[in-house]
């Protein structure tokens, strides 16, 4: 596909057809992943998933840098929106920014699969 870009998920993203030639529309994914975040939130939660995608940004297509277990605590930092997710019949399009208890691994984790669905304070 001329102009389709591959993710690091193996995701192929073609351009629109009304995409224009511009330097702006080929804006990288990596860019759109690049969230701020900051420790605002005293909360946490633990997964309910079997494993959950600890990713760079709040959205499916952003990378995984690994998984929490199921059970897992996870420190709240805050949190944002970004792709919807469903589990269960609930669709949820919040994602928290956290770090996963006992190690240095931080990412943004789907508040579908948190315990009481994620920090409360906005990033």
């Amino acid at each position: 596909m001329a102009g389709a870009a591959l993710l690091g998920s193996g995701l192929v993203l073609a351009p629109s057809a009304s995409a224009s030639a511009s330097a702006s529309a080929d804006v990288s994914p990596k860019v759109a992943c690049d969230f701020y975040h900051h420790n605002a939130d005293a909360g946490s939660g633990t997964v309910t998933a079997d494993s959950l995608a600890r990713r760079e940004g709040p959205y499916t297509y952003c990378d995984a840098y690994g998984y929490a277990a199921h059970g897992a605590k996870i420190y709240y930092w805050c949190y944002d929106t970004g792709s919807s997710v469903t589990s269960n019949g609930l669709t949820m399009d919040t994602w928290t920014y956290g770090r996963i208890s006992g190690t240095s691994q931080e990412g943004w984790f789907s508040d579908v699969y948190l315990s009481n669905h994620g920090a409360t304070h906005p990033c």
